[in-house]
């Protein structure tokens, strides 16, 4: 096809509003299928069908309605009527060559229920263009299964939806007529979405999970998995994790992780706190982590001015040691590094673990010099002037004057505290106020004399 041909062609437009059933006892869907590189309609013949499989049960499907899709490359029906137990399918057949035509499921679970699905046909040369991942993490003490998560409808399924979505809310079916898995988008933006099946969730950093190394290092063959995602995996997942595709590459690897929930059974949890041992209040900039057998360094980790307590609710290696790392305590405490180490014997256990941080002792303050009374540093006339004052207050019975005051003012060291230290502080203020160069300390110049 030349360039004046393509750009002949009328791209398919999705429309941006969601269908509407035509009552709540029925449920709606809109369906495009376009050629995957120009966005038109299909070139060969291509015709789509929409099946109700009885209590999912394939054998026996009944065909709702067919149409042509290359007349009509995008159809809303809104009268399916929904029946409990049934599932239902669009089926599309393509004569040209394409690697994604087949049956994809609709994510209706009532009546009332509406899906969109956008179905971009690509050759097969260009399969696996994209890797677009949700896993299921079934993670214990060997850290070995990391698995494809299943979607609804099929049986025991860990997410009742999910798929790849446009800005209107279009369902991708781009890898070979599957939710997630190898295949091909038309280049633009688009937003990886899962919604877990009840008894499952998104892995999180609360979770001995997230550090399994399959996770740390790739999810899929040669696709990598960031110390990012990881972190943002349970906010990806609850908000939608964004990617580009770009001459049909992504910019990321798009990939959530969902694990079941834990329960008393085969997890543990923990709480943990950094305090002051004195205050019991929380200490903040504090850098910690936990590790154990399998959890390397720098990844289960925290900051207590973030996170003044630290919950992991799945942990689930017992009889072995866990051990707390706080690093980067501040300068008021006497420890900047140190481990604290807890063990589960049994699952369905919970430690609460307060790491008491001791407040270093306080610095000596610096010895006052002698004949500085006024505390500035200088010894000059200001001190002698000082020291008269106190000489007056001492003469008169006063007891303000404190003993430490008196011993900087003696620089005689005569036990008195009179008119006498006052004048060897004014002959060393004139020394010092007219000599240039190499003036002697205070004490050099009372040694000298």
């Amino acid at each position: 096809m030349t360039d004046k041909e393509l750009k002949a062609l009328k791209p398919v437009e999705l429309p941006a509003e969601d269908p509407v059933p035509v009552d709540d006892k029925h449920c709606a869907v809109t369906v495009a299928v376009f050629d995957y590189k120009t966005k038109a309609a299909a070139s060969s013949d291509c015709t789509a069908t929409l099946y109700e499989y009885p209590n999912g049960d394939r054998k026996n499907a009944v065909e709702l309605t067919s149409w042509d899709a290359v007349a009509e490359p995008v159809k809303t029906i809104d009268d399916i009527e929904y029946h409990e137990g049934s599932t239902y399918v669009v089926d599309v057949s393509y004569e040209g060559n394409a690697n994604n035509d087949g049956r994809t499921h609709l994510f209706f679970s009532k009546g009332g229920d509406t899906d969109k699905i956008a179905v971009p046909l690509y050759p097969t040369e260009v399969y696996r263009s994209v890797w677009i991942d949700c896993k299921l993490c079934t993670a214990d003490a060997s850290m070995s299964s990391l698995n494809d998560a299943a979607v609804f409808p099929m049986e025991n399924a860990d997410l009742s939806s999910g798929g790849v979505y446009d800005d209107k809310g279009f369902r991708y079916i781009f890898a070979s007529y599957n939710s997630f898995g190898a295949g091909a988008l038309p280049d633009g933006e688009y937003e990886l979405r899962a919604v877990p099946a009840e008894g499952y969730r998104f892995v999180s950093m609360n979770s001995e999970t997230a550090s399994i190394s399959m996770l740390r290092e790739r999810s899929h063959f040669s696709m990598e998995t960031t110390y990012e995602q990881l972190t943002k995996n349970a906010e990806n997942g609850k908000n939608g994790l964004e990617f580009t595709v770009s001459g049909g590459i992504t910019d990321i690897h798009p990939v959530l992780f969902i694990e079941a929930d834990p329960d008393a059974e085969k997890s543990c949890s923990a709480s943990i706190s950094i305090v002051d041992e004195v205050t019991g209040e929380p200490v903040k900039g504090v850098n910690a982590e936990l590790r154990s057998r399998n959890i390397p360094a720098n990844y289960l980790k925290w900051n207590t001015t973030d996170t003044p307590v630290k919950t992991f609710d799945n942990l689930y290696c017992t009889g072995y040691d866990y051990t707390v790392y706080v690093y980067d305590t501040p300068e008021t405490y006497s420890s900047s590094y140190f481990g604290t180490n807890f063990r589960f014997e049994g699952f369905g256990e919970n430690q609460d673990i307060v790491i008491k941080l001791t407040p270093a002792a306080p610095s000596a303050a610096p010895a006052a010099a002698l004949g500085d009374t006024n505390g500035d540093s200088i010894v000059d006339a200001n001190d002698a002037s000082e020291i008269l004052s106190l000489y007056a207050q001492v003469s008169t019975g006063s007891d303000a004057v404190t003993a430490e005051l008196k011993a900087i003012g003696d620089v005689n060291k005569d036990g008195l505290l009179d008119s006498s230290d006052a004048s060897s502080i004014l002959e060393y203020y004139a020394y010092s106020s007219t000599t240039d160069g190499g003036i002697k300390s205070f004490e050099e110049f009372l040694s000298a004399e």
